[in-house]
Parts: C-alpha cells; structure tokens; sequence
C-alpha cells in the first residue's frame, strides 16, 4: 500500500455528548467521510452526526458497536456512487 501524504487520522476526545456531536457535524461539513464515533454509552445523534443512516421498518435506526465503521463505509460508497 502506497503512503499518504498529509493527515490519515485524528483522536479526539469530549467532554460531553454534545461536544462531540457538534465536532463530528463540524468534521462533516469540513469534508471528512470515513468518521466514526466511539462512546461509552450509546448517543444517539452521533451516527447521524457522521451520516450513517438506514431505514429499517419507516424509522431510523442507530448503528452502534463493531459494525459502525463497516456500516459507514457501505454508505459512502453508496453515496459516492450516485
């Protein structure tokens, strides 16, 4: 695998859930796609805050644990493919 210039990964940490959800936002908004959020205890906003959504019987439905990144990366290339 060839090497990539310029930054590959970030680590931060939060005081509150709220702290978080503004950052991811602020990390999307920036450009950012391969984000993922790691907590505690489950926030709700945060899968939303980095764009992983899916439908599951009308409603939406979190993601949470192992699967968050695999689900993330399914959707963005979902989206890069539109």
């Amino acid at each position: 695998m060839p090497m990539r210039e310029g930054i590959y990964g970030l680590l931060a940490e939060f005081d509150t859930p709220g702290d978080l959800i503004r950052a991811a936002k602020q990390a999307r908004l920036d450009g950012w796609r391969r984000l993922d959020c790691y907590t505690p205890y489950p926030v709700e906003e945060a899968a939303e805050a980095i764009g992983v959504t899916f439908l599951m019987h009308g409603g939406p439905a979190t993601i949470y644990g192992a699967r968050a990144y695999d689900a993330f990366c399914e959707f963005a290339d979902a989206q890069a493919d539109q």
